[in-house]
């Protein structure tokens, strides 16, 4: 990304190392795992609804930052909104809104963890590897979103590594988790 505004962002591989296309191979495993978890076969019925819905969303968002890896569709996202804020005239004051969206990302991030903690709490124990991997994933994300808005102390633009392997940690535990609901053998009643 660079600060010219408009017409920046092309349709091309973002990150064309080999971290960054293991990468983006671990994101299409992983969803692949969580699809497999949504297909085994469940104890009760609504538990079983709950399991199929809860991994069926992981592997959507699995592949969508999977994808996003490569095309690196939030420099578009920026770039659109920084020409809509010069030619709204807040683009001075974009500190403010920057520092707000990722204020706003990270209590969504929170309240979507709540939300599904709660609504997955009948099946919480075979849940909350993978919950536990979408949080760190959600940290991950978090904390490229606010290098990429420059909010934030100076040392966290300049960890890569760290960055790295936290993405790769939470997919990891999310196909773990994946993996394990898929292998599970059913409980037994009581």
């Amino acid at each position: 990304m660079t600060p010219g505004g408009s017409g920046d962002w092309q349709l091309a591989v973002g990150d064309p190392t080999w971290l960054g296309w293991f990468t983006a191979a671990a994101y299409v495993a992983a969803a692949c795992l969580c699809v497999r978890a949504a297909r085994a076969p469940g104890d009760a019925e609504l538990g079983s609804r709950r399991l199929a819905g809860f991994w069926l969303l992981l592997a959507l968002l699995l592949l969508a930052l999977g994808v996003n890896k490569q095309l690196d569709v939030q420099t578009f996202v920026i770039e659109r909104l920084r020409d809509l804020a010069r030619a709204e005239g807040w683009y001075a004051q974009r500190r403010r809104y920057q520092r707000l969206f990722v204020a706003v990302c990270g209590g969504a991030s929170i309240a979507a963890l709540c939300v599904l903690g709660v609504a997955l709490r009948p099946v919480w124990r075979r849940v909350r590897l993978g919950l536990l991997g979408l949080a760190v994933l959600l940290g991950f994300v978090l904390l490229r979103a606010a290098v990429f808005q420059r909010v934030g102390p100076v040392w966290l633009a300049h960890s890569e590594p760290l960055h790295a392997w936290l993405e790769l940690l939470g997919i990891g535990v999310l196909g773990w988790a994946a993996l394990r609901a898929v292998v599970r053998q059913p409980e037994a009643p009581g």
